[in-house]
């Protein structure tokens, strides 16, 4: 689109769009007589807060495409478009909010802008878009964001991306998401959790390996060599194509380029998360991820109920690639100490509601095996520790997890 073009459609509101905001606001008149100047003027076109471009970004098209058309098919006045990307910590899903804003950009000419949802209110931030959007401030932030979410929601398409939401609780909170705006600004949501009420939820999974190796290309670009290939694809295997994982591997690699992809292979094989810890203490933090990589999982291990924490560490005790639904649905069940939910349909497969309202993409079917399930590598790790901090719980799991024959 040219830029005269765009332009021309961020300033044009229509009559409907000036009377909706005159009556949403009664605060200001944002829409000076003809042939006066605008209070402010927007800072860039399309207005923007976006955090930077990731330049080494890689794959994720299907997403990308899948995001795109839930937000701009079948658009009706007085619907607000939404979808949200779901997965695991780490996994990527602030990386593909990001890159869906800048790719789609100029779909966006009313803006595009990103909120930071970990915290208990939202007003200060979307008040502080009006810098953004070259609106002026109001008496309150209230005011302000009230006088952000109208111009949004009238105006020509925009964008909002609402970065980690934490759960369906706060999502449903009608004073959480108060001033969020909607009608003609899209809402591209971004949670761990596998259900949002009334959203369209789009999974983000794990890298494939060949996606992984031009990730790590990205940094070093031997690491596509074909006298590597093999190597730096056991290195994506290890990390279970866990994309915040290799993105500190990619740095480090990079900070040492006369460190070989075997020698660092085989001193994850031997240390582990010992390795990584390393890695992570030489390069420090990563861009978009505000926690520390070793320690991803804690949030899902405090979150998880006890019908879910058995669920991991039995997994982590059963041989890698090999878990067993059914072994793993006679553990549960067997396990006095848990009370199972209960879920019409799946009375005799506890399992499959573990995996579904609480572990997707980190206990999942092995490919083309039936009823055999596999554990993400990392979290395995992760589970192994916390069991070896605690040798009597270890030693109680390690008998009580060997499932009757009859069962397995």
């Amino acid at each position: 689109m040219a830029p005269q073009a765009l332009d021309k459609q961020v300033e044009s509101v229509t009559a409907e769009s000036a009377a909706f905001i005159a009556n949403n606001l009664g605060v200001v008149n944002m829409y000076p007589p003809p042939g006066s100047s605008p209070l402010l003027v927007p800072p860039q076109v399309p207005p923007r807060n976006l955090p930077p471009k990731d330049k080494k970004f890689v794959g994720r098209l299907a997403e990308l495409r899948t995001i795109h058309k839930l937000l701009n098919t079948g658009v009706e006045i007085g619907v607000t478009q939404e979808a949200a990307a779901h997965g695991y910590g780490g996994v990527g899903k602030t990386s593909v909010a990001i890159e869906y804003a800048w790719k789609y950009l100029d779909d966006y000419p009313g803006g595009a802008f990103f909120l930071s949802c970990e915290t208990d209110v939202l007003v200060g931030q979307i008040a502080g878009l009006a810098a953004h959007l070259g609106l002026p401030e109001a008496e309150t932030p209230e005011q302000t964001a009230a006088r952000v979410q109208a111009w949004l929601a009238a105006g020509p398409a925009a964008l909002v991306i609402l970065d980690n939401v934490p759960g369906p609780e706060k999502w449903r909170d009608p004073d959480w998401s108060r001033y969020v705006p909607g009608g003609n600004c899209r809402r591209l949501i971004t949670t761990r959790q596998p259900h949002l009420p009334g959203l369209t939820m789009i999974s983000i999974e794990r890298l494939p390996r060949d996606k992984g190796i031009d990730l790590l290309a990205e940094y070093r670009k031997d690491a596509k060599q074909s006298n590597h290939k093999g190597i730096v694809g056991d290195i994506v295997d290890w990390f279970d194509g866990w994309a915040v994982g290799l993105v500190v591997v990619g740095v480090y690699m990079q900070n040492y380029p006369k460190l070989t992809w075997s020698r660092y292979a085989d001193s994850l094989g031997k240390k582990g998360l010992g390795t990584v810890r390393e890695t992570l203490n030489s390069v420090g933090g990563v861009p978009n991820y505000d926690k520390r990589v070793d320690l991803a999982f804690d949030d899902l291990f405090q979150s998880l109920p006890a019908h879910a924490h058995r669920t991991l560490e039995y997994s982590a005790l059963l041989p890698p690639d090999t878990v067993l639904q059914s072994w793993l649905n006679w553990l549960l069940a067997s396990d006095g100490r848990i009370n199972l939910p209960s879920r019409p349909g799946l009375e005799d497969n506890p399992s499959a509601a573990v995996l579904s309202d609480f572990l997707p993409g980190l206990l999942r079917p092995l490919a083309e095996s039936d009823g055999v399930l596999t554990l993400h590598r990392v979290l395995r790790e992760s589970v192994w520790e916390r069991l070896a901090a605690q040798p009597a719980r270890l030693q109680q799991r390690a008998v009580r997890g060997s499932p009757d024959p009859a069962h397995g």
